[in-house]
């Protein structure tokens, strides 16, 4: 199952950038090159273990942009991946601390804090240590990129992002 749906994402983003090449830039190649490596390890799953009935993964998504939200809110459901989205990373902060999350989504620039300030306390928190933190960004200088290296983050997307590759990158942290 979890082959099927990562598969069915991929092909997706790989019609996308066939359609419009334009959005093949370094952020989409990693995604394609991290996508192909994932499949290798599901295959390898697959072929190790008995098929289990995939369990619903949560992600918490904290930007204060509502479009933004919405358009990421639609890219998770298309993984079967259950959002809980807030626009304040506050509130996302008390989120954080009450349930654990498979994937977390954050924007950088936030009011009240930031999503490298917020990131570095979900790293703190006990059971968020290795869970994977997306950047979702207009910020793609090299300032930016060290600031997400160092607060924990795992990836920086850059906005405006293509729905099938937050789709895919999703169960490519997910699922790995």
């Amino acid at each position: 199952m979890e082959l099927a749906d990562f598969s069915s994402a991929f092909e997706a983003f790989l019609l996308e950038l066939q359609k419009k090449p334009e959005n093949v830039n370094p952020s989409t190649t990693r995604t394609l090159v991290q996508a192909v490596e994932l499949i290798n390890i599901l295959l390898d799953r697959a072929r190790s273990r008995a098929r289990k009935d995939r369990k619903s993964f949560t992600a918490l998504v904290v930007d204060d942009d509502v479009v933004a939200c919405k358009m990421m809110t639609y890219s998770l459901q298309r993984a079967r991946i259950v959002p809980t989205v807030l626009t304040d990373p506050l509130d996302a902060w008390e989120s954080a601390q009450q349930r654990n999350y498979d994937l977390f989504i954050l924007d950088v620039n936030m009011p009240g804090m930031n999503g490298f300030e917020l990131c570095k306390k979900i790293r703190s928190l006990p059971g968020s240590q290795k869970t994977p933190v997306l950047f979702i960004t207009s910020q793609t200088d090299f300032e930016s990129r060290t600031k997400s290296t160092l607060s924990g983050g795992n990836e920086l997307v850059s906005k405006p992002f293509l729905l099938m590759e937050l789709t895919v990158k999703s169960l490519l942290y997910i699922l790995r």
